[in-house]
């Protein structure tokens, strides 16, 4: 679904479409960009920043600190992916029921209110919650888990790989940085998804600069521009893009960007890893409800990297390794029907917690003491006793 998507943004080719010069050099070009990102194989990194989203109508602007972890290995198709960002929650509360009017003719013209009775719901205002998950990738399967909101159990969930990741749970692939647009960075859309939908692509124009930077241009099925920056002296890797939108529709002004990105890289083992990255979209005027709304939402991350290309350890992708709540129940949902598969992070039973409990430690080890005291005691005095047995008989 993905990938229809974005063929639909950015436009396919035909197979029988010809290639045009342009589109020649913008392969070549899109071919190193694939060289360097896949040369990334396994590594470990923690990203934090801010994050900024719009609600619906009502809701207002989120915005707050964002954290995530990632562990992946693309040879062995393992990957780690946890994160810890705020949402906007709202929960509901009856506050009773009336009776609806029938829209019976007959009724309307008696003045009747007889129908049915519904129930009244009244809208608590939006606050700020926060929401942690782990997902777990593995080659024929994947477990995701989600803190759960205010008066929900948290259970995780093993899933196939070609089902929809549970909300708030999708990882990104770091190689695919840069090329993500706002849409697909929220989903668990590949490099490989967002590579293949750009060499699909016609491309109107490709500028080298001296500096090694390619500028990629081309329009859009939508009519909007898009701009690809990407550095030859960075193992071709994706530094910028742009997508331009009329300011209003019919008129002609100059186009202004409604989505942009932005990526810093630096050399770890040899390999080109991005060290600060920013993506934001701004609903086009066209389409905003108000002008005077500021509906800018973004990213901004910034990178620590733990390693690069260098053996994972395999504790990293264990589900019983994850930091979930006491008890939590994994399900397997392979089958349709969900299955218990066990219960993680197990809490101590009661039985344990009397007989490993602090106070009862102190008690046997007061006891101890007092029974090599009594004991050291005895031993004392026999051989006391001992000594003087054996002086009377001297004597």
């Amino acid at each position: 679904m993905i990938m229809m998507l974005m063929a639909l943004v950015i436009g396919g080719v035909g197979k029988d479409a010809p290639a045009s010069e342009e589109d020649r050099l913008a392969q070549s070009v899109l071919t190193g960009v694939q060289a360097g990102r896949e040369g990334l194989r396994s590594g470990v990194f923690k990203a934090t920043g801010r994050m900024t989203k719009i609600g619906p109508e009502d809701w207002g602007q989120l915005a707050g600190d964002v954290d995530f972890f990632c562990a992946f290995d693309f040879d062995k198709n393992f990957v780690r992916f946890d994160r810890s960002e705020p949402v906007l929650r709202r929960f509901s509360s009856e506050a009773g029921t009336t009776r609806r009017k029938s829209s019976s003719p007959k009724q309307k013209l008696s003045g009747g209110t007889t129908g049915k009775e519904v129930k009244q719901v009244k809208r608590a205002e939006p606050f700020v919650g926060r929401r942690s998950s782990v997902y777990i990738r593995f080659p024929d399967y994947f477990m995701a888990w989600s803190s759960p909101w205010e008066r929900q159990k948290t259970a995780a969930g093993i899933f196939p790989l070609n089902s929809p990741c549970p909300v708030g749970t999708s990882p990104f692939d770091v190689r695919a940085l840069g090329l993500y647009f706002w849409s697909s960075f929220l989903t668990p859309t590949t490099f490989e998804e967002c590579y293949d939908a750009l060499v699909k692509s016609h491309w109107d124009e490709v500028i080298r600069g001296d500096d090694g930077m390619f500028q990629l241009r081309r329009t859009l099925a939508s009519g909007d521009s898009y701009t690809l920056w990407v550095d030859k002296n960075q193992e071709f890797s994706p530094r910028r893009y742009e997508i331009r939108r009329a300011s209003k529709k019919g008129k002609s002004e100059p186009l202004q960007p409604f989505m942009m990105c932005e990526v810093d890289y630096k050399e770890v083992a040899h390999t080109w890893v991005p060290s600060k990255f920013k993506i934001a979209q701004r609903q086009p005027p066209s389409l905003r409800k108000k002008e005077d709304v500021n509906d800018l939402e973004s990213y901004d991350l910034t990178f620590e990297w733990l390693s690069v290309n260098q053996d994972v350890e395999q504790s990293m992708f264990s589900v019983d390794k994850i930091n979930v709540p006491r008890n939590t129940s994994l399900f397997d949902y392979r089958l349709g029907k969900p299955l218990l598969v066990k219960k993680l992070n197990v809490a101590i039973s009661t039985a344990e917690k009397k007989v490993y409990s602090p106070q009862r430690i102190v008690i046997i080890v007061n006891i101890t003491i007092v029974l090599a005291a009594i004991i050291g005691f005895l031993i004392y005095r026999n051989r006391a006793k001992t000594q003087a047995q054996a002086s009377l008989r001297e004597v």
